[in-house]
């Protein structure tokens, strides 16, 4: 994206869009590298909430790739709720390919095996319903984890290493 050149997040409260923040190339961001950024909103939360990303780019060849949005909701008590994961869809996948998380065997039964190109790793696993299942500190970036006493369901487990976040969906029988 040309320097000067913007994208910005922007929040849907049930009846119009707002941003929420802009990200200029050159000052706020530079090409071909990755960044984490948090963004904290408070107050109360439409039903029919929802959030977009507008590229403000001058022609069809500026791309920004936004990938592993996390949203958290937050009660009263200021623990995470629900996180629902937003998957970027209708890239073409000849433009750029990247190794992220695996976790085999899919279904699994007792415990699931998982490899991640970096480490050390910090593992969260949810339910389908965005539910924090279990969480696990400065794991190696390859190894195994007991999934036996969890009920059978589609599950989500994210990989957050130290220049990345990664997600996998698996199936517990």
């Amino acid at each position: 994206m040309e320097s000067g050149k913007n994208f910005s997040l922007q929040y849907y409260n049930g009846s119009s869009y707002s941003t929420v923040s802009t990200f200029v190339s050159g000052s706020d961001f530079t090409n071909n590298v990755t960044y984490n950024v948090t963004i904290n909103l408070t107050g109360t939360f439409s039903s029919q909430a929802r959030f977009r990303f507008i590229n403000q780019g001058t022609d069809n060849s500026d791309y920004i790739f936004i990938d592993a949005v996390v949203l958290t909701g937050f009660t009263g008590s200021s623990m995470p709720e629900y996180i629902r994961l937003i998957d970027v869809v209708d890239h073409n996948p000849g433009e750029y390919s990247e190794t992220f998380l695996h976790v085999f065997p899919n279904p699994v039964h007792d415990e699931i095996q998982y490899e991640v190109e970096e480490g050390p790793v910090r593992l969260k696993l949810y339910d389908a319903t965005g539910k924090l299942m279990q969480s696990f500190e400065n794991r190696n970036s390859y190894g195994k984890l007991p999934v036996s006493d969890l009920p059978a369901g589609v599950y989500i487990l994210i990989a957050e290493t130290p220049h990345d976040v990664h997600h996998e969906r698996f199936i517990k029988e």
